[in-house]
């Protein structure tokens, strides 16, 4: 219950910001308003990660950030049988820009997130010794909200951003033991950290 009402108020949040930046005259200022964005750190995590963002006139930017998620290669996993991880998200944020000028070189923000992912993992059991042994596939959906912040760098057509924030996630599986908060199978308070590096289109 408390989740829900987490991602409820999160939403609305979100729409009225959207709103109030829709308002404003969208000839100024005369800027670049779709960014392309690309995460090298979630590579290190088997993740391809694009952002698309997309400034508004006046103080704001909405920002969507789908992900694939594909690896056979995980013999120091959590859990010994495991095989195979895939999957898909989605994370969506709205940046409230802090600086008296927005969209200059130096521009700090902060805002709230929704994130939804789709995870398989495929696994044996190493226990059992048998010739052929029987595959398991165990599906995660996992959801989160919470509030980031951060900073652009545009120069020109590059762009950089850097961010930190904190969250809650939930998903499905009540059985489920992770490691730490980078496991696929963590539920509670999450730290968020990332970097993105792009152009202006």
């Amino acid at each position: 219950m408390m989740m829900k009402r987490i991602i409820f108020v999160t939403i609305a949040l979100m729409g009225v910001m959207s709103l109030q930046a829709q308002s404003v005259d969208w000839q100024k200022p005369n800027i670049r308003r779709n960014h392309l964005l690309f995460s090298p750190f979630y590579l290190f995590d088997a993740t391809f990660m694009m952002s698309y963002e997309y400034l508004f006139p006046y103080k704001g930017a909405l920002r969507l950030t789908p992900s694939i998620t594909l690896s056979n290669s995980l013999n120091n996993t959590y859990y010994s049988g495991l095989k195979s991880r895939e999957g898909f998200g989605l994370d969506a944020g709205y940046k409230i820009f802090l600086s008296e000028k927005p969209r200059t070189i130096f521009n700090p923000y902060i805002g709230p997130f929704l994130m939804y992912k789709y995870v398989r993992h495929t696994r044996t059991d190493d226990v059992i010794i048998v010739p052929v042994q029987p595959v398991y596939n165990d599906v995660y959906h996992v959801f989160g909200a919470g509030v980031e912040g951060g900073v652009k760098l545009v120069f020109g057509r590059f762009t950089l951003d850097a961010t930190v924030g904190r969250g809650v996630r939930y998903h499905n599986d009540q059985n489920s033991i992770a490691t730490d908060v980078f496991d696929d199978v963590y539920k509670g308070i999450i730290p968020r950290i990332n970097l993105f590096v792009g152009v202006a289109l």
